[in-house]
């Protein structure tokens, strides 16, 4: 590029091609450290680095609040879970009846629900022959 109208008085500086990288790593603090570690470099007065130490100070109670307040609303979270009414389950009744009596019905509901379920009749094998040798082994 020339000079604008070539005087050795005017000086022109050239513009680098690209941006300089940002060094720094901005985040958010999540400690009071954070904050006296990022504001470190300008602590020159005593009032500033009392300011820096009160604003590190508030944040950890802050945070600290919000670690409780999240622990709380857990814990109440189980806790209504544990009290919510159970849901209406449909009874089995009996193959052989027409209807299911309130004893069925109050038999079911007290169960857990893995045992809900209508219990098979389960034949029982005698076997003779092995109760027979038992004894005269004996």
């Amino acid at each position: 590029m020339a000079k604008p109208l070539n005087s050795r008085w005017v000086v022109v500086r050239k513009r680098p091609a690209t941006p300089p990288p940002v060094i720094s790593n901005i985040s958010t603090p999540k400690r009071g450290s954070d904050i006296i570690k990022l504001l470190a470099k300008k602590n020159t007065s005593p009032t500033s680095r009392l300011s820096i130490r009160k604003a590190a100070a508030t944040l950890d109670k802050i945070a600290t609040n919000v670690v409780l307040k999240d622990r709380e609303i857990a814990r109440l979270r189980e806790e209504l879970a544990q009290t919510k009414p159970p849901k209406r389950r449909k009874v089995q009744p009996e193959p052989n009846e027409r209807f299911a009596s309130l004893a069925q019905v109050l038999a079911q509901a007290n169960r857990e629900p893995e045992q809900r379920r209508r219990q098979t009749a389960k034949k029982v094998v005698v076997d003779e022959n092995e109760d027979s040798s038992e004894l005269e082994n004996e």
